[in-house]
């Protein structure tokens, strides 16, 4: 929102006003009991704000650090820690307790525990865990790092992951959320061969807006694995067009945790966007080993469109004075013949800019 005074010519004063609009901030509220081979809405509620930050760390060496950033003089509303592991029975071996810079959380489980996949060792099961951590007061505006440790699946550690929902006095943005625990490689007998994909949901607006989408995902080894990088790919849908990105899973958070941040232009009228990561080979050149990986979030945050309010307020004054009603002291005496210098003193009220 903005206003723009463009000069002042002769006897013509023009005064901008930047006036400010404020947004009712959306919050979404508890729904359903999150996902097993899916994600679903939360079943918490969700803090209002303008925007998230998020970000993960692998967790096969710890302690490991998630390193955060949030906008300068922004709010934290809400703080979300997710984890996934692998364990080696579905009732024993997950851990539901881990520690975040030495305080001791324990999560929710919110998708799982759901067989995987046999290996020499015996089976590896992947739960995933969520917990609500805004009242450690651990994360502020600026740049955080934050210590993961005690984190004990007894078969693999994949890694934990931040969302910093605030407030940085912008506009309100809306937010959609879903996550669980959602297992896919292609060659697993259904459901676990794919993933189920998820549709996030906003209001229409009748322009062009920015919107940014990002999902947790774990269990796919990366480059510094001699021989183990195998492709994926996401699948972005937006008012029916697809785009496809190729093997961006790769454990770009350290071995073997994946946040992916993608930013995306819903166009106008456009009420949704589809996101599914997905165990197949785009290249065509190994369709029988692409990645297997476990999904655990997906969230995207887009500005509330805000109306455009426009306003104009124009004064005319003669000689300098205002002189509204005739019989006002300021009603300047004229006398024939003499000069009559009017003046317009044009403000703009409203929140589109305009020249003079």
């Amino acid at each position: 929102m903005r206003a723009r005074t463009s000069g002042r010519p002769l006897q013509i004063t023009v005064i901008a006003a930047v006036v400010s609009l404020l947004a009712t901030l959306l919050a979404i509220g508890p729904a359903g009991a999150d996902g097993s081979e899916t994600l679903g809405p939360p079943s918490i509620p969700i803090a209002p704000g303008t925007g998230y930050s998020i970000a993960g760390t692998g967790a096969f060496d710890q302690p490991a650090e998630i390193e955060i950033e949030v906008p300068a003089g922004a709010t934290v509303a809400q703080v979300l820690l997710y984890w996934e592991g692998q364990h080696s029975d579905e009732l024993v071996g997950d851990d539901d307790t881990i520690s975040i810079d030495g305080n001791s959380v324990t999560g929710t489980k919110i998708g799982g525990s759901t067989f995987f996949f046999n290996r020499p060792d015996g089976p590896y099961w992947s739960a995933t865990f969520r917990a609500d951590v805004t009242a450690l007061g651990l994360i502020s505006a600026g740049t955080n790092t934050v210590t993961i440790t005690d984190m004990d699946f007894d078969r693999r550690n994949n890694g934990a992951g931040l969302i910093v929902i605030y407030d940085d006095g912008g506009t309100a943005a809306e937010i959609d959320l879903v996550d669980g625990n959602d297992l896919a490689f292609v060659n697993f007998d259904p459901p676990r061969d794919t993933t189920v994909p998820q549709t996030l949901t906003f209001a229409a607006a009748p322009i062009d807006r920015q919107a940014k989408l990002s999902i947790f995902a774990s269990s796919v080894a990366g480059p510094d694995v001699p021989d183990a990088t195998r492709p994926n790919a996401v699948s972005i849908i937006i008012d029916g067009v697809e785009t496809l990105i190729d093997t961006p899973l790769q454990s770009v958070d350290g071995e073997e945790w994946d946040t992916l941040v993608f930013d995306v232009t819903i166009p106008a009228g456009v009420t949704e966007v589809t996101i599914q990561p997905l165990s197949i080979d785009l290249s065509g050149e190994s369709p029988d080993r692409p990645s297997s990986f476990a999904w655990s979030a997906a969230i995207v945050s887009i500005p509330v469109f805000i109306p455009p309010d426009p306003g104009i307020d124009i004064e005319k004054l003669t000689n300098g004075n205002d002189a509204d009603g005739a019989s006002d002291a300021d009603v300047p005496v004229l006398m024939p013949g003499e000069t009559v210098t009017w003046t317009y003193v044009v403000t703009n009220t409203g929140d589109v800019a305009f020249d003079i």
